[in-house]
């Protein structure tokens, strides 16, 4: 497994013994080679245990040839996530076109009050966020590589894989008011708001003494927000420059800004039985979550919200057979990789295929991890470990030192 000597930057390998689960020896590199030379001058190898990673599979391949090699379960579910993820994505405007058009009412949320300065600040990185997809989705039609898109325009591989498979401009998630902190403790307040007290240091002062054990910031934020008060009062030169601002962009205001009172979630079902949904919809993030999730763990609200997604024939075909996998991971079932491989295949959805693929491709040590106890979960243990002399080292001592106490402290 890699551990970071700098994030993004330099990475190393960390080996582990399963059988005892102590570290065995650290490498300088993550590469297939590193890996592969190590393993000829240990021989006698039988069963290695690693996550998805082309370069650990052909090192493995090349030093141990006759050792069994098992992916770690936890990183095969994590990228089934990424690639419902993609669909659910590459899907969200049709399903927000879906909502638009069943003519049903759709209640906004209670959202936290923002200042003009914020709704600026949102606003211009909302415009940038736009303009940097923009560029993305030319350079990939014009039939550049994402790594070659990576290195013209200097973002994250993550960030131009999102651009590339969203389908429509990712907007980005709403967050809203919660209780927080206060928790019950906001009746009170906002009864004692409403008989005109609007100190906040004696409204602190007086739920103390009822238990509260926060401090007096939490109450402070709360009365602003709840007030509508900003904190600093703002010059009439930034009132200008905020105008002038707004103004000019004032051609595409942000969708999510006419959101004001929240309402309680409610679907209905149209007379033709179709599931209609009052509530916002969700980011793709969250709506991929419902689809990799056991629907008996779902609230009301969220097994609503599932089934007017479902609605969508692409989504549909994603949650059943992303269901399946999860159950068949989760229980060790290897009896029925090979129908889940036949069906993803022979699905419509781009994404699924490739995923089948890649899975047909380590089909041995994925049907090991089927059938075998052993993962590496371990392995992220030490991983822990060593990230916390690493940094006791405060970036002064080498790998070989680092090495030793790695090893030593084992």
């Amino acid at each position: 497994m890699i551990f970071a000597f700098r994030r993004g930057k330099t990475y190393g390998t960390i080996l582990v013994d399963l059988e005892t689960n102590r570290p065995v020896d650290l490498l300088p590199e993550r590469t297939g080679d590193a890996l592969a030379d190590w393993l000829r001058a240990h021989p006698g190898v039988k069963l290695i245990s690693r996550d998805r990673s082309s370069e650990y599979a052909r090192g493995a391949s090349d030093g141990a040839p006759q050792a069994q090699q098992i992916l770690d379960r936890w990183h095969v579910l994590k990228n089934l996530g990424e690639v419902v993820l993609r669909v659910v994505g590459r899907t969200h405007a049709a399903l927000k076109q879906r909502q638009a058009t069943s003519g049903v009412q759709v209640h906004a949320r209670y959202r936290k009050q923002r200042s003009s300065s914020e709704l600026a600040a949102s606003q211009a990185s909302r415009l940038r966020r736009q303009a940097s997809y923009q560029e993305v989705v030319t350079l990939y039609q014009q039939g550049k590589s994402m790594a070659a898109i990576v290195e013209q325009l200097h973002l994250s591989p993550t960030t131009v894989r999102k651009y590339v498979y969203a389908g429509a401009f990712p907007e980005r998630a709403t967050h809203f008011r919660r209780k927080g902190q206060l928790g019950s403790y906001l009746p009170y307040l906002e009864q004692r708001v409403q008989e005109g007290c609007d100190n906040a240091s004696l409204l602190w002062r007086e739920i103390r003494e009822q238990g509260f054990t926060k401090g007096y910031k939490v109450v402070n934020t709360w009365l602003r927000e709840y007030l509508q008060k900003p904190g600093r009062r703002s010059s009439e030169q930034e009132q200008a420059r905020r105008q002038t601002f707004l103004a000019a962009v004032s051609e595409q205001p942000d969708p999510r800004q006419s959101e004001e009172v929240s309402a309680a979630l409610a679907v209905q079902t149209d007379t033709d039985g179709t599931v209609v949904l009052e509530e916002p919809l969700e980011s793709p993030r969250h709506l991929s979550w419902l689809l990799l999730r056991d629907q008996a763990s779902l609230t009301p609200q969220e097994q609503q919200m599932l089934a007017f997604i479902r609605q969508e024939p692409t989504i549909e075909v994603a949650y059943n057979l992303a269901q399946r996998f999860g159950s068949m991971v989760r229980k060790r079932q290897p009896d029925q990789l090979d129908p889940w491989l036949e069906a993803a295949l022979g699905s419509s959805i781009p994404d699924l295929h490739t995923f089948a693929e890649g899975l047909q491709r380590e089909y041995s040590a994925l049907k090991a991890a089927l059938s075998s106890p052993y993962s590496t979960g371990p392995v992220e243990g030490q991983i822990n470990r060593l990230k916390l002399i690493k940094r006791s080292m405060y970036g002064r001592g080498s790998f070989k030192l680092l090495r030793q106490r790695v090893l030593i402290a084992a």
